[in-house]
């Protein structure tokens, strides 16, 4: 009987802390997804002289694909008026980058330079933002599972 409650106790504090680790695992991948949008935006800021019919090839090319693989696929998919299958976890990194997206060869260059560096400061923010809370919030969630599960595997003992 004391084996199974050891047991018991020892897959409810695993499973309890799996949830913070999952959960400071998003924040992380928020913040390198961001870190990674905000170079593939400064990569196409660089090519801004291409016409708008011209940028679907680029964002498809398999040079810009390997080099940003995630934001390069939510950036296209955008960028033909589709739903991306990444989940924002943030309602603003999302409107950030679909003002970006959208706007890519819309007008001529010198209107299209102000507006980017205005969007760049945006994800700046955002990517601060997100980097502290990966650093406050991270331990806090694995900590708080764990000592959660230690304290339901207190009560059922």
């Amino acid at each position: 009987m004391l084996l199974i409650k050891i047991i018991g106790v020892c897959f409810i504090i695993s499973s309890t802390f799996s949830f913070g680790v999952l959960k400071s695992a998003a924040l992380f991948d928020r913040l390198k997804f961001l870190r990674e949008c905000r170079a593939l935006m400064a990569a196409l800021r660089e090519q801004m002289f291409f016409y708008r019919n011209e940028i679907g090839s680029i964002l498809a090319s398999d040079e810009i694909k390997k080099d940003y693989p995630k934001a390069s696929e939510v950036f296209y998919k955008m960028f033909l008026g589709e739903e991306p299958d990444y989940k924002f976890s943030n309602s603003r990194d999302r409107k950030i980058i679909t003002e970006f997206v959208c706007g890519l060869g819309m007008s001529d260059i010198e209107s299209q330079m102000p507006r980017c560096d205005m969007l760049f400061r945006d994800i700046d923010e955002q990517i601060c933002e997100a980097g502290g809370d990966f650093t406050s919030k991270a331990k806090l969630y694995s900590a708080l599972s764990l000592f959660a599960g230690i304290g339901v595997s207190l009560v059922i003992i």
